[in-house]
């Protein structure tokens, strides 16, 4: 029983310095992330979490080889971290590797179908993952065979809520395609697009029809934007 104790003693204090190292690496203290880290391996040394941790450090470094092999050691210890995969994919993603990318993200998306960063991974070509709260990113949408769709900007409000605005004139061809991306998955994607009449009076507004589904419940992306003269 006491070692029981321990043990659970030790593995919240690993997961409480692995959380401090991954929130130093967002502000790009590698030194105290570092630090965090090294005290968190002389409890467990392959803990899936450090080596996780680890992977996006290097990653952050720009050794990405070693952030590969790093993550790759992290989903091999415990594959059922959707998180891990999502960081394995990144990983593929900065060295070029788009089969590889993907097929970490459905894995990601097998173990938790409601990701809406493993769906906008998935859609766009640039790496939402860097988004920190309350920032915005220049994306755009492509096809699998690297056909363009559209340009979009992604914003993140905070955590796992994400606003995407995409241009007025593709927005049925562009809530299509986030559609088609997000079959199967636990996640409904909602056109919510409001038009604004622009011209003689600019503060007239006039709601667009509305294509939505039931998305009580459920994390949603959501898009506005239509301007039409007057």
């Amino acid at each position: 029983m006491q070692s029981n104790r321990q043990e659970g003693k030790h593995d919240e204090q690993l997961r409480e310095l692995v959380v401090e190292a991954e929130r130093a690496l967002a502000r790009r203290e590698l030194a105290l992330a570092t630090q965090l880290l090294a005290k968190a391996e002389t409890i467990t040394p392959e803990h899936p979490l450090i080596l996780n941790a680890r992977g996006m450090q290097k990653l952050h470094e720009g050794q990405l080889q070693a952030a590969k092999e790093l993550a790759e050691r992290a989903v091999a210890r415990d594959a059922t971290n959707p998180a891990f995969w999502i960081n394995l994919a990144t990983i593929q993603r900065a060295l070029t590797a788009p089969e590889a990318e993907m097929q970490a993200l459905e894995r990601a998306l097998a173990l938790e179908p409601r990701h809406l960063l493993a769906l906008l991974q998935k859609a766009t070509c640039n790496d939402v993952s860097k988004l920190e709260d309350g920032r915005a990113q220049y994306n755009g949408l492509l096809y699998p065979t690297a056909g363009f769709v559209d340009d979009i900007l992604v914003y993140r409000m905070a955590g796992d809520d994400y606003f995407v605005v995409v241009n007025a004139a593709n927005s049925d061809k562009d809530y299509e395609w986030l559609v088609e991306c997000a079959k199967g998955m636990d996640v409904a994607v909602t056109n919510a697009s409001v038009t604004f009449e622009v011209g003689p009076k600019p503060n007239q507004m006039i709601p667009a029809p509305i294509e939505s589904e039931n998305v009580a419940g459920n994390p949603s992306l959501i898009w506005v934007t239509t301007f039409v003269p007057s």
